[in-house]
């Protein structure tokens, strides 16, 4: 791959989509109940139509493209989309309240929305007002929203329709539009919870942050990660762009956040990045749930859990585990330990990060006792400053 000629993430896609094209998967997402594939040339074309429909509305060069939602693959057709048109995309999380967003809308000075459902359509129209450089709003799931008459909304099927036939008028567009863009160009904003003032972000800085963690972990196109949250933070923008970009893993993307637990259990994936307060919580509800179990997942669970300990014990200091230590383990791990992963939907994890602060230690001890190769990342993402 040439660093230079694909110095952006709309390049890196469009190499993707050149070197495997309907080859391999880019994507999956479960879409009632059942797991649809994007390869690689399908997110391509997704990004080219948006791209250039977003273009024919209006978004043009330094324009701010707000996206709020659940993780879903129009989020990252939308961002890929302002990117290729030389803006930058400022996610918003769905949680937060229409003042929250006004704040961030405001601040940025996003002239385009992008919005899942009627949920945050409503909310954009409730501070419409209060944003007069809002220009429009574009929801991707139509549910509810068929009486809506407010001009200002658009459905992402209508984008995409302009951008199809803008395809077919003006051949070669979307390509230039791609080859024009640099690596210093501004691509993201990231409003963290504590900060008062977005956070800018180049296709340079995150790619840094993407090949800093490649080179101590690599992963490939065999790998399956499963991107929990949006990507709102900058661990989530590196990593469900930048790494997925460069590696051409598989994203897969739940169907909604109340099935997380079942649809991880189904990918098992091989990469899984989450906040801190996610493993600690897991750890904590696991384990509450064994020693509140039966007499014998109890007993079995207070037996076997030490010798997972012991052998993480030797494991930090450096030590090599006797063979004594190492058949104990293997009994231990089949008894109890493999259930627990492939429970979590852990069973192929061969990476697993910790976004945020340092475990506490009754959670590093219980995942170094599954054996699993959780890395802390505090520190690691630089990103920009304001």
């Amino acid at each position: 791959m040439d660093r230079v000629m694909d110095d952006t993430f709309p390049k890196l896609l469009a190499h993707n989509a050149a070197t495997y094209g309907d080859k391999r998967r880019a994507m999956r997402h479960k879409h009632h109940g059942v797991w649809q594939a994007f390869t690689w040339r399908d997110y391509y074309e997704n990004v080219k139509h948006l791209a250039l429909g977003l273009s024919c509305l209006g978004f043009s060069d330094g324009d701010k493209l707000l996206i709020i939602g659940n993780n879903a693959p129009p989020w990252y057709f939308a961002e890929l989309a302002a990117h290729v048109n030389h803006g930058a995309a400022v996610g918003v999380h769905p949680d937060l309240t229409a003042a929250e967003i006004k704040f961030i809308a405001a601040d940025a000075a996003a002239r385009f929305a992008i919005v899942e459902d009627q949920e945050q359509v409503d909310k954009i129209i409730e501070i419409k007002a209060e944003l007069p450089r809002l220009n429009r709003v574009i929801y991707w799931n139509y549910k509810g929203l068929a009486h809506y008459q407010d001009p200002l909304l658009l459905g992402y099927r209508q984008v995409v329709q302009l951008g199809e036939q803008s395809a077919k008028e003006h051949a070669g567009r979307f390509e230039q539009k791609v080859a024009s863009g640099n690596a210093d160009d501004i691509c993201a904003l990231v409003y963290p919870t504590d900060a008062a003032q977005g956070h800018t972000h180049t296709f340079q800085t995150l790619r840094a942050d993407a090949e800093r963690l490649l080179a101590i972990t690599p992963w490939d196109h065999r790998d399956n990660a499963v991107p929990l949250l949006p990507p709102v933070s900058t661990t989530d923008q590196c990593f469900g762009f930048a790494c997925h970009l460069l590696s051409t893993c598989t994203l897969n993307f739940i169907e909604k956040p109340e099935t997380h637990s079942r649809d991880t259990r189904e990918i098992q994936p091989s990469i899984v990045i989450r906040g801190t307060r996610y493993w600690e919580n897991q750890a904590a509800t696991v384990q509450t749930r064994l020693l509140g179990a039966d007499v014998v997942k109890r007993w079995v669970f207070r037996a076997f859990k030490p010798i997972g300990d012991q052998l993480a014990e030797r494991t930090r200091r450096n030590q090599k585990p006797t063979l004594f230590n190492r058949l104990l383990y293997r009994f231990a791990d089949a008894i109890l330990f493999r259930p627990i992963k492939a429970r979590l939907g852990l069973s192929n994890a061969r990476i697993c990060y910790s976004a945020g602060a340092a475990l506490n230690a009754d959670a590093t001890r219980f995942y170094h006792a599954l054996n699993l190769p959780l890395k802390n990342l505090d520190g690691t993402l630089k990103g920009t400053p304001p």
